[in-house]
């Protein structure tokens, strides 16, 4: 129980019996105004909480910046690895795009080729069929030449013959 020093002035009014009674209301309503005030140790025990609360705040942002970082470093190694990824995928796809385009490419050539060849082995077939039909229509040119050349000498012969006759 705390003891309450009643000022000189009140004790006077009031008097003993009313001092002593003011004293136990007092004491019995627990109304100490001491209690309610903060003490030096009060304020020195808070602002260390404060320093405490203070430097965890500190701490836990530091350490959820870390990790924030950390999550932000995560996700950009691994968007670089999924676009290395997509990217070796896109110029594998490429690369057998094009080995397919070039593979078409040298059958449509090879065919082409093919192609062109059968049209010119037609064509020698056509070249040689028509000098084979040129020697012939020479052969029986020919042959009508010495047909001519022997006709216009019997004709010769026979003239002659029927001059030598009529006109001896």
């Amino acid at each position: 129980m705390t003891v309450l020093a009643v000022p000189k002035v009140l004790r006077e009014r009031l008097g003993d019996e009313a001092t002593d009674a003011f004293v136990r209301f007092i004491n019995e309503a627990g109304i100490d105004t001491r209690k309610e005030l903060a003490s030096k140790e009060d304020v020195t025990r808070l602002r260390e909480e404060l320093r405490k609360v203070e430097s965890n705040l500190k701490e836990n942002s530091f350490k959820q910046g870390a990790a924030l970082k950390d999550d932000m470093n995560k996700m950009g190694t691994a968007l670089k690895d999924d676009m290395n990824k997509m990217g070796a995928a896109l110029k594998d796809d490429m690369n057998k795009m094009g080995a397919a385009l070039k593979d078409d490419m040298n059958k449509m050539g090879v065919a082409l080729k093919d192609d062109m060849h059968q049209q010119v082995v037609g064509l020698v077939e056509a070249v040689n069929n028509l000098n084979n039909n040129i020697i012939k229509l020479e052969g029986k040119l020919t042959n009508c030449h010495w047909m001519m050349g022997t006709l216009i000498a019997i004709v010769i012969l026979v003239l002659s013959l029927v001059m030598k006759t009529f006109f001896k």
